[in-house]
């Protein structure tokens, strides 16, 4: 059984009060839609919100990506660091056993 992660909404781009609610109710824009819609013979433009639940995410953006790629590089040289001291100072107790 599949589980809902997100629900999206579309709300007019002027309608302030639809968007303060959702906002308060932890939607999060998503997208911005010019001329979404056609009202008495003008175009309107609209918000789509979202609103992620039972643990969904957003989509990863590049830089997100690039940040846990970064991320985990920065701790593999960490422990290959750490590992290369703690080596070394085994090897200098080895040598110079401590009296």
């Amino acid at each position: 059984m599949q589980t809902v992660k997100v629900v999206y909404l579309h709300v007019l781009a002027t309608n302030t009060p639809a968007i303060k609610f959702y906002e308060k109710h932890s939607f999060v824009q998503h997208l911005y839609l010019p001329f979404y819609y056609h009202i008495a013979g003008s175009c309107c433009d609209a918000r789509s919100y979202a609103l992620y639940i039972n643990g969904g995410k957003p989509p990863q953006t590049n830089t997100s990506q690039l940040r846990g790629r970064l991320r985990r590089l920065f701790r593999i040289a960490f422990r290959l660091c750490y590992c290369r001291f703690a080596a070394l100072r085994i090897a200098a107790s080895i040598r110079s056993p401590v009296q």
